[in-house]
């Protein structure tokens, strides 16, 4: 249902739906049976469909993800790269961050002080205005980093969390994951398939240090909250797509890889 194939192996994955009928009851210490109410008619007998999502692990595969028929769905509407020379919207995002790191002023260089005249007009038009100083704040360049901040907040809820790091706080990882409860409390935020609406730039701040800008992400997904030890539903809704707004701040970041970095974000139901 799902294939990326992108250069090297760790981030390559493959997607596949599972479709069975099993035979599911509870079974007392007396030797009752218990089947479960919606299933009462069928003698135990249950189908069951599911997204098992692979990746690379040496030489051979293991599963990172497993998402049930309805939270799954997204896969449906995936895009397929199978190979890496196919991936159309990275390779375009790696080379525009390529040109303008090259043309970025150097390193530990104060962008701030680049600049002598106070901006006016939308926070856009400031980041626009700040770009003639330093390329890397053009608002085309900070899309690409809530696109990447996106997917790979995603990718962290059932896989590895160094991708999200890569671009990201542990302070903002941990608040996108974990709903402000810390890394060890039950509560986990889930977003699955999450398609970016809008991206607006609604602040930017050039007073101290690095340039920071606040934006708001308008993305459409299933995004809930769950209990992660015993997997009850907290909040929202695991079977159906919602719209959802995400506000982030972002500060411009020396990395080559990754101009901006997310540093902290403030999520709210739209």
């Amino acid at each position: 249902m799902g294939l990326v194939n992108r250069e090297g192996d760790a981030q390559d994955r493959v997607t596949v739906a599972v479709s069975a009928q099993l035979y599911s009851v509870v079974r007392t210490e007396g030797g009752e049976i218990i089947n479960r109410d919606v299933d009462r008619d069928r003698d135990g007998q249950i189908d069951v469909c599911e997204y098992w999502t692979l990746k690379r692990d040496g030489t051979g595969w293991r599963l990172e993800s497993i998402q049930q028929e309805h939270e799954g769905a997204h896969h449906l509407n995936a895009t397929i790269v199978p190979a890496p020379w196919s991936d159309d919207e990275r390779l375009r995002d790696e080379s525009l961050v390529e040109l303008v790191n090259a043309d970025a002023p150097p390193v530990g260089t104060n962008v701030c002080e680049l600049v002598s005249v106070e901006f006016e007009g939308t926070a856009r038009a400031k980041a626009l205005d700040l770009s003639l100083a330093d390329p890397r704040c053009a608002p085309d360049v900070l899309e690409i980093a809530v696109r990447r901040a996106v997917q790979a907040w995603a990718e962290a809820v059932d896989g590895d969390d160094d991708a999200l790091l890569a671009i990201a706080t542990p302070a903002a990882a941990q608040a996108l994951l974990y709903a402000g409860a810390g890394p060890h409390g039950t509560a986990r935020v889930v977003v699955r398939g999450p398609q970016i609406l809008r991206v607006a730039i609604t602040a930017l701040h050039t007073d101290r240090g690095s340039p920071r800008m606040e934006v708001e992400v308008r993305v459409r997904g299933r995004r809930y909250v769950e209990d992660r030890d015993t997997v009850a539903l907290i909040s929202g809704d695991r079977n159906h797509e919602t719209v959802f707004v995400e506000r982030w701040t972002l500060e411009l970041d020396d990395s080559a890889v990754a101009p901006w970095r997310l540093v902290a974000g403030t999520p709210s139901w739209a």
